[in-house]
Protein backbone atom coordinates (compact mmCIF):
# COMPACT_ATOMS: atom_id res chain seq x y z
CA UNK A 1 0.00 0.00 0.00
CA UNK A 2 1.60 3.23 -0.88
CA UNK A 3 1.78 6.13 1.79
CA UNK A 4 0.00 8.65 -0.62
CA UNK A 5 -2.78 9.24 -2.76
CA UNK A 6 -2.33 11.66 -5.22
CA UNK A 7 -5.81 12.51 -6.50
CA UNK A 8 -6.05 14.70 -9.28
CA UNK A 9 -9.58 15.60 -11.29
CA UNK A 10 -8.99 16.45 -14.82
CA UNK A 11 -11.56 18.10 -17.55
CA UNK A 12 -10.41 18.84 -21.14
CA UNK A 13 -7.11 19.87 -19.61
CA UNK A 14 -4.96 17.81 -22.39
CA UNK A 15 -2.94 20.86 -22.70
CA UNK A 16 -0.86 20.82 -19.35
CA UNK A 17 -1.64 17.61 -17.54
CA UNK A 18 1.46 16.10 -18.57
CA UNK A 19 3.70 18.50 -17.12
CA UNK A 20 1.49 18.35 -14.35
CA UNK A 21 2.14 14.82 -14.08
CA UNK A 22 6.04 15.62 -14.88
CA UNK A 23 6.18 17.68 -11.93
CA UNK A 24 4.52 14.41 -10.02
CA UNK A 25 6.60 12.00 -11.49
CA UNK A 26 10.22 14.51 -10.42
CA UNK A 27 9.01 13.95 -5.91
CA UNK A 28 11.50 13.47 -3.77
CA UNK A 29 9.41 11.46 -2.46
CA UNK A 30 8.76 7.87 -3.94
CA UNK A 31 5.72 5.71 -1.87
CA UNK A 32 2.46 7.99 -3.92
CA UNK A 33 0.37 6.50 -6.18
CA UNK A 34 -1.47 8.54 -8.66
CA UNK A 35 -5.00 8.51 -9.43
CA UNK A 36 -6.47 10.76 -12.68
CA UNK A 37 -10.27 10.95 -12.91
CA UNK A 38 -11.31 11.94 -15.58
CA UNK A 39 -14.54 13.94 -15.16
CA UNK A 40 -16.23 13.78 -19.15
CA UNK A 41 -13.35 14.97 -21.01
CA UNK A 42 -14.18 15.94 -24.57
CA UNK A 43 -10.43 16.71 -25.68
CA UNK A 44 -7.69 14.31 -25.90
CA UNK A 45 -6.98 14.25 -22.32
CA UNK A 46 -7.02 10.41 -21.31
CA UNK A 47 -5.16 9.46 -24.33
CA UNK A 48 -2.42 11.47 -23.40
CA UNK A 49 -2.50 10.51 -19.70
CA UNK A 50 -2.58 6.99 -20.69
CA UNK A 51 0.96 7.42 -22.21
CA UNK A 52 2.70 8.81 -19.63
CA UNK A 53 5.48 6.91 -18.50
CA UNK A 54 4.25 7.83 -14.63
CA UNK A 55 2.62 4.33 -13.31
CA UNK A 56 -1.07 5.66 -12.54
CA UNK A 57 -4.80 4.60 -12.20
CA UNK A 58 -7.04 6.32 -15.06
CA UNK A 59 -10.84 6.54 -13.72
CA UNK A 60 -13.08 7.87 -16.26
CA UNK A 61 -17.05 9.28 -15.23
CA UNK A 62 -19.45 11.61 -17.15
CA UNK A 63 -18.76 15.05 -16.02
CA UNK A 64 -20.03 16.09 -13.08
CA UNK A 65 -17.79 18.67 -11.43
CA UNK A 66 -14.36 18.59 -8.96
CA UNK A 67 -16.24 17.59 -6.12
CA UNK A 68 -17.82 14.25 -7.64
CA UNK A 69 -14.25 14.08 -9.58
CA UNK A 70 -12.18 14.25 -6.32
CA UNK A 71 -14.58 12.07 -4.27
CA UNK A 72 -14.50 9.58 -6.98
CA UNK A 73 -10.52 9.41 -6.86
CA UNK A 74 -10.60 9.30 -2.76
CA UNK A 75 -12.82 5.93 -2.91
CA UNK A 76 -10.50 4.32 -5.09
CA UNK A 77 -7.63 5.12 -2.93
CA UNK A 78 -6.22 3.09 -0.27
CA UNK A 79 -3.29 4.66 1.23
CA UNK A 80 -2.37 6.99 4.72
CA UNK A 81 -2.48 9.98 3.34
CA UNK A 82 -4.46 11.83 0.38
CA UNK A 83 -2.80 14.69 -2.11
CA UNK A 84 -4.95 16.88 -4.08
CA UNK A 85 -3.64 18.46 -7.32
CA UNK A 86 -4.88 20.06 -10.10
CA UNK A 87 -4.08 19.12 -13.85
CA UNK A 88 -3.03 22.22 -14.97
CA UNK A 89 -0.89 23.07 -12.21
CA UNK A 90 2.57 22.22 -11.01
CA UNK A 91 4.26 21.34 -7.64
CA UNK A 92 7.70 21.83 -6.22
CA UNK A 93 9.79 18.35 -6.20
CA UNK A 94 9.63 18.09 -2.50
CA UNK A 95 6.26 18.82 -1.85
CA UNK A 96 5.63 15.31 -0.88
CA UNK A 97 8.50 14.83 1.54
CA UNK A 98 7.72 18.32 3.03
CA UNK A 99 4.54 17.54 3.82
CA UNK A 100 4.85 14.38 5.43
CA UNK A 101 7.34 15.62 6.97
CA UNK A 102 5.30 18.36 8.88
CA UNK A 103 2.23 15.94 9.70
CA UNK A 104 4.15 13.44 11.20
CA UNK A 105 6.62 15.76 12.96
CA UNK A 106 3.69 17.97 14.56
CA UNK A 107 0.92 15.19 14.60
CA UNK A 108 -1.72 17.33 12.39
CA UNK A 109 -4.45 16.22 10.16
CA UNK A 110 -4.57 18.37 7.66
CA UNK A 111 -1.27 20.72 5.96
CA UNK A 112 -1.50 23.17 3.20
CA UNK A 113 1.40 25.56 1.68
CA UNK A 114 1.02 28.75 -0.11
CA UNK A 115 0.92 28.66 -3.37
CA UNK A 116 2.22 30.98 -6.36
CA UNK A 117 1.10 31.71 -10.12
CA UNK A 118 1.98 30.96 -13.54
CA UNK A 119 0.37 31.96 -16.52
CA UNK A 120 -1.20 29.81 -19.63
CA UNK A 121 2.13 29.26 -21.06
CA UNK A 122 3.97 28.67 -17.59
CA UNK A 123 5.01 31.82 -16.89
CA UNK A 124 5.52 33.34 -13.28
CA UNK A 125 2.63 36.24 -12.45
CA UNK A 126 2.27 38.39 -9.51
CA UNK A 127 0.63 37.23 -6.87
CA UNK A 128 0.44 35.16 -3.78
CA UNK A 129 -1.87 32.48 -2.02
CA UNK A 130 -1.01 32.87 1.72
CA UNK A 131 -1.92 31.64 4.86
CA UNK A 132 -2.55 35.61 7.23
CA UNK A 133 -0.20 35.95 10.29
CA UNK A 134 -2.64 35.74 12.67
CA UNK A 135 -4.25 32.84 11.39
CA UNK A 136 -1.98 30.94 13.99
CA UNK A 137 -3.61 32.44 16.67
CA UNK A 138 -6.88 29.92 15.59
CA UNK A 139 -7.06 28.34 12.09
CA UNK A 140 -10.30 27.21 11.90
CA UNK A 141 -11.55 31.26 12.98
CA UNK A 142 -9.44 32.18 10.30
CA UNK A 143 -10.77 30.62 7.84
CA UNK A 144 -14.09 31.14 8.98
CA UNK A 145 -13.31 34.81 7.88
CA UNK A 146 -11.92 34.02 4.83
CA UNK A 147 -10.94 30.53 2.60
CA UNK A 148 -6.54 30.70 2.38
CA UNK A 149 -6.42 27.43 1.94
CA UNK A 150 -5.58 26.58 -2.05
CA UNK A 151 -7.04 22.83 -3.12
CA UNK A 152 -3.75 21.73 -4.93
CA UNK A 153 -1.22 22.23 -1.79
CA UNK A 154 -3.64 20.19 0.58
CA UNK A 155 -2.10 17.25 2.26
CA UNK A 156 -4.89 15.07 4.80
CA UNK A 157 -5.25 11.85 6.57
CA UNK A 158 -7.44 9.26 5.58
CA UNK A 159 -8.23 8.36 8.96
CA UNK A 160 -9.93 12.02 9.47
CA UNK A 161 -12.81 11.59 6.46
CA UNK A 162 -15.14 9.29 8.40
CA UNK A 163 -15.90 12.18 11.09
CA UNK A 164 -15.76 14.90 8.60
CA UNK A 165 -17.28 13.33 5.31
CA UNK A 166 -16.27 14.50 2.20
CA UNK A 167 -16.65 17.17 -0.68
CA UNK A 168 -20.54 17.80 -0.73
CA UNK A 169 -21.77 16.82 -4.70
CA UNK A 170 -24.24 19.73 -4.65
CA UNK A 171 -21.66 22.49 -4.80
CA UNK A 172 -20.25 23.50 -8.24
CA UNK A 173 -17.92 25.66 -6.57
CA UNK A 174 -16.57 26.52 -2.86
CA UNK A 175 -16.36 23.05 -2.22
CA UNK A 176 -13.17 22.74 -0.83
CA UNK A 177 -13.79 25.58 1.84
CA UNK A 178 -16.92 23.62 2.82
CA UNK A 179 -14.83 20.86 3.46
CA UNK A 180 -11.69 22.53 5.12
CA UNK A 181 -14.57 24.48 7.13
CA UNK A 182 -14.96 20.88 8.26
CA UNK A 183 -11.72 19.94 8.75
CA UNK A 184 -10.72 22.67 10.88
CA UNK A 185 -14.02 22.35 13.28
CA UNK A 186 -12.49 19.15 15.07
CA UNK A 187 -8.93 18.31 13.28
CA UNK A 188 -5.70 20.18 13.27
CA UNK A 189 -4.49 22.28 10.47
CA UNK A 190 -0.92 23.47 10.04
CA UNK A 191 0.57 25.63 7.02
CA UNK A 192 3.93 25.59 4.59
CA UNK A 193 4.82 28.89 4.02
CA UNK A 194 6.98 28.29 1.45
CA UNK A 195 4.72 28.01 -2.14
CA UNK A 196 4.74 24.40 -3.54
CA UNK A 197 2.27 24.48 -6.32
CA UNK A 198 2.31 26.97 -9.28
CA UNK A 199 -1.07 27.62 -9.86
CA UNK A 200 -1.93 27.99 -13.61
CA UNK A 201 -4.41 31.09 -14.75
CA UNK A 202 -5.86 31.01 -17.53
CA UNK A 203 -9.67 31.55 -19.45
CA UNK A 204 -10.59 27.77 -18.57
CA UNK A 205 -10.52 28.38 -14.91
CA UNK A 206 -13.73 27.59 -12.63
CA UNK A 207 -12.68 30.70 -10.20
CA UNK A 208 -13.61 32.80 -12.70
CA UNK A 209 -17.30 32.03 -11.84
CA UNK A 210 -17.57 34.57 -9.33
CA UNK A 211 -21.46 34.64 -8.51
CA UNK A 212 -21.62 31.15 -8.18
CA UNK A 213 -18.17 31.05 -6.11
CA UNK A 214 -20.58 33.71 -3.59
CA UNK A 215 -23.40 31.60 -3.51
CA UNK A 216 -22.05 28.19 -2.46
CA UNK A 217 -19.55 30.66 0.14
CA UNK A 218 -22.32 31.17 1.82
CA UNK A 219 -24.00 27.59 1.96
CA UNK A 220 -20.76 26.72 3.02
CA UNK A 221 -20.94 28.91 6.33
CA UNK A 222 -24.42 28.97 6.82
CA UNK A 223 -23.87 25.58 7.95
CA UNK A 224 -21.93 26.78 10.62
CA UNK A 225 -23.12 27.91 13.66
CA UNK A 226 -22.99 31.60 14.64
CA UNK A 227 -22.43 31.29 18.24
CA UNK A 228 -19.03 29.21 17.56
CA UNK A 229 -18.20 31.74 15.27
CA UNK A 230 -18.25 34.29 17.19
CA UNK A 231 -16.42 32.41 19.75
CA UNK A 232 -14.27 31.41 17.45
CA UNK A 233 -13.32 35.49 16.44
CA UNK A 234 -12.74 36.01 20.24
CA UNK A 235 -10.12 33.41 20.55
CA UNK A 236 -8.54 34.97 17.02
CA UNK A 237 -8.46 38.38 18.11
CA UNK A 238 -7.85 39.83 21.67
CA UNK A 239 -8.80 43.59 20.08
CA UNK A 240 -12.92 43.98 20.13
CA UNK A 241 -12.61 46.44 16.79
CA UNK A 242 -11.19 43.23 15.09
CA UNK A 243 -13.95 40.74 16.56
CA UNK A 244 -16.10 42.95 15.60
CA UNK A 245 -15.09 43.35 12.11
CA UNK A 246 -14.70 39.38 11.93
CA UNK A 247 -18.17 39.07 12.54
CA UNK A 248 -19.76 41.93 10.73
CA UNK A 249 -18.03 39.80 7.67
CA UNK A 250 -18.97 36.33 8.44
CA UNK A 251 -22.87 37.96 8.82
CA UNK A 252 -22.70 39.51 5.63
CA UNK A 253 -21.22 36.37 3.75
CA UNK A 254 -23.66 34.48 5.25
CA UNK A 255 -26.29 36.43 4.94
CA UNK A 256 -27.76 36.73 8.07
CA UNK A 257 -30.92 38.60 8.85
CA UNK A 258 -29.02 40.21 12.00
CA UNK A 259 -25.99 41.75 9.84
CA UNK A 260 -27.66 45.06 10.10
CA UNK A 261 -28.06 45.31 13.56
CA UNK A 262 -24.89 44.24 14.29
CA UNK A 263 -23.07 46.02 11.80
CA UNK A 264 -24.43 49.42 13.43
CA UNK A 265 -24.11 48.15 17.18
CA UNK A 266 -20.51 47.62 16.07
CA UNK A 267 -20.14 51.07 14.17
CA UNK A 268 -21.37 52.43 18.09
CA UNK A 269 -18.00 50.90 19.20
CA UNK A 270 -15.55 51.97 16.43
CA UNK A 271 -17.23 54.89 14.49
CA UNK A 272 -14.38 55.19 12.09
CA UNK A 273 -14.06 51.27 11.36
CA UNK A 274 -13.79 51.16 7.51
CA UNK A 275 -14.17 47.52 7.72
CA UNK A 276 -17.48 47.67 9.01
CA UNK A 277 -18.53 50.74 6.57
CA UNK A 278 -17.00 48.16 3.87
CA UNK A 279 -19.36 45.41 4.65
CA UNK A 280 -22.41 47.94 5.12
CA UNK A 281 -21.30 49.07 1.35
CA UNK A 282 -21.49 45.72 -0.09
CA UNK A 283 -25.02 45.52 1.74
CA UNK A 284 -26.89 47.96 0.26
CA UNK A 285 -25.08 47.30 -2.98
CA UNK A 286 -26.67 43.48 -3.06
CA UNK A 287 -30.53 45.26 -1.46
CA UNK A 288 -29.90 47.24 -5.07
CA UNK A 289 -29.84 50.72 -3.07
CA UNK A 290 -27.50 51.80 -5.10
CA UNK A 291 -27.44 55.31 -3.61
CA UNK A 292 -26.66 54.63 -0.12
CA UNK A 293 -24.16 51.42 -1.08
CA UNK A 294 -21.98 54.87 -3.63
CA UNK A 295 -22.89 57.03 -0.17
CA UNK A 296 -21.39 54.80 2.00
CA UNK A 297 -18.26 53.45 -0.32
CA UNK A 298 -17.44 56.95 -0.37
CA UNK A 299 -17.72 57.93 3.26
CA UNK A 300 -14.87 55.50 4.28
CA UNK A 301 -12.80 57.28 6.68
CA UNK A 302 -9.28 55.57 4.76
CA UNK A 303 -9.89 55.38 1.18
CA UNK A 304 -8.47 52.09 -0.39
CA UNK A 305 -8.42 50.86 -3.77
CA UNK A 306 -11.31 49.06 -3.15
CA UNK A 307 -13.44 51.61 -1.74
CA UNK A 308 -12.37 53.84 -4.16
CA UNK A 309 -13.68 51.05 -7.30
CA UNK A 310 -16.28 50.35 -5.30
CA UNK A 311 -17.10 53.91 -5.49
CA UNK A 312 -16.58 53.90 -9.13
CA UNK A 313 -19.19 50.90 -9.39
CA UNK A 314 -21.84 52.43 -7.78
CA UNK A 315 -21.81 55.45 -9.43
CA UNK A 316 -22.00 53.44 -12.78
CA UNK A 317 -24.75 52.17 -11.18
CA UNK A 318 -26.46 55.27 -10.37
CA UNK A 319 -26.25 56.71 -14.24
CA UNK A 320 -22.65 59.05 -13.24
CA UNK A 321 -20.45 57.36 -16.05
CA UNK A 322 -17.92 59.99 -15.90
CA UNK A 323 -16.98 60.10 -12.28
CA UNK A 324 -17.13 55.97 -12.71
CA UNK A 325 -14.64 56.25 -14.78
CA UNK A 326 -12.45 58.69 -12.76
CA UNK A 327 -12.78 56.22 -9.88
CA UNK A 328 -12.21 53.57 -11.04
CA UNK A 329 -8.90 55.38 -12.69
CA UNK A 330 -7.79 56.19 -9.19
CA UNK A 331 -7.96 52.78 -8.00
CA UNK A 332 -5.48 51.56 -10.70
CA UNK A 333 -3.65 54.42 -9.54
CA UNK A 334 -3.40 52.93 -6.67
CA UNK A 335 -3.18 49.31 -7.05
CA UNK A 336 -2.02 48.87 -10.82
CA UNK A 337 -2.40 44.84 -10.58
CA UNK A 338 -6.04 45.38 -9.45
CA UNK A 339 -7.95 42.93 -12.02
CA UNK A 340 -11.59 44.34 -10.87
CA UNK A 341 -11.19 48.35 -11.93
CA UNK A 342 -8.95 47.27 -15.12
CA UNK A 343 -12.32 44.59 -16.26
CA UNK A 344 -14.88 47.21 -15.26
CA UNK A 345 -12.94 50.05 -17.20
CA UNK A 346 -13.41 47.95 -20.15
CA UNK A 347 -16.52 47.13 -19.27
CA UNK A 348 -17.98 50.61 -19.33
CA UNK A 349 -16.86 50.97 -22.98
CA UNK A 350 -18.68 47.70 -23.73
CA UNK A 351 -21.73 48.07 -22.11
CA UNK A 352 -21.28 44.78 -19.76
CA UNK A 353 -22.26 44.24 -16.13
CA UNK A 354 -20.06 45.49 -13.63
CA UNK A 355 -18.72 44.12 -10.53
CA UNK A 356 -17.90 44.92 -7.05
CA UNK A 357 -15.69 43.84 -4.78
CA UNK A 358 -16.59 42.57 -1.51
CA UNK A 359 -14.08 43.48 0.44
CA UNK A 360 -11.07 44.92 1.14
CA UNK A 361 -8.36 43.87 -0.67
CA UNK A 362 -5.23 41.76 0.23
CA UNK A 363 -1.83 42.93 1.04
CA UNK A 364 -1.04 40.69 -2.58
CA UNK A 365 -3.36 40.65 -4.83
CA UNK A 366 -4.57 36.92 -6.05
CA UNK A 367 -4.82 36.79 -10.20
CA UNK A 368 -7.82 35.57 -11.52
CA UNK A 369 -6.70 34.64 -15.13
CA UNK A 370 -3.52 35.72 -17.57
Amino acid sequence: MPRISIVIPNYNHAAYIVEALDHVANQTFQDFEVIVIDDGSTDASVEVVSQHQLPLTVLRSEHKGPAAARNKGIAASDSEYIAFMDADDLCQSRRLELQVQKLENEKLDMVASALSFIDAQGCPIPGLWACPPHARRNYWASLVERNWIGTPSVMLRRSILPSTGVFDEKFTHAEDYDLWLRVGRSHSIGFIETPLIQCRRHESNTSRNTESHKYFERKALQKIDPAEAYEAFARLYPAEHERDESWIGFLLRSANPRFLDEAHRALARNPRSSVVRFALGVFHFDSGNYERSRATFLGIPEQDAASIHNAGVTSALCGDFAFARLKLTDALRVRPEYYDARCNLEALRSGEPLRLTRRPLRTDLIPIRN
